[in-house]
């Protein structure tokens, strides 16, 4: 329970008031109820998600939002972070795949894969177009649903595949 120069670690601090709160400031003689917090804790969930081509947008709104369902959590917050730097996490239009295509081209206009790099091992490119897009995102969580616009869905964004990308993904309640 004690954590570093006498604090109390994290998840026992709601633990520890809501302690206090039934036992009482002043000393009982009534066991103190073990009472736990109503909210969910936390957890970091890691999964896999499979490219099949060197540049694609891979839409897993519903894989996040699964996570989100079965943590528990009604209000809160979801990170979603990708641990690859020629990945990125992107929030763009669902409903038209044509889309990912202009956005493609775009990004190939901006950064091209035949550019003379000083890095110079092939996927200079696919650094460069994670790098403007980023490796991580935060959605808001009400109701037990991610909070996204109606044409809105979270994107893996991979750029130098086809590879099995890593992704890690934390629900916070409120």
């Amino acid at each position: 329970m004690p954590h570093a120069k006498g604090r109390l670690a994290p998840e026992w601090a709601g633990y520890i008031r809501v302690r206090l709160k039934t036992r009482g400031f002043m000393g009982s003689t009534e066991p103190v109820k073990d009472i736990r917090s109503p909210r969910p804790p936390s957890r970091l969930h890691q999964v896999h998600v499979e490219s099949r081509t060197r540049v694609e947008f891979k839409d897993i709104t519903s894989l996040v939002q699964r996570i989100v369902s079965e943590s528990g959590v009604q209000s809160g917050t979801c990170f979603i972070f990708i641990p690859h730097t020629t990945a990125a996490i992107l929030i763009n239009e669902n409903d038209d795949p044509a889309l990912q295509k202009d956005l493609d081209n775009f990004l190939k206009t901006l950064v091209p894969r035949d550019n003379s790099y000083l890095h110079n091992d092939g996927n200079c490119d696919a650094h460069l177009k994670a790098a403007l897009i980023g490796s991580s995102k935060s959605l808001l969580v009400a109701g037990g649903r991610l909070i996204l616009g109606r044409w809105q869905g979270v994107f893996l964004c991979d750029f130098d595949g086809p590879r099995r990308r890593e992704l890690m993904i934390k629900v916070v309640p409120d």
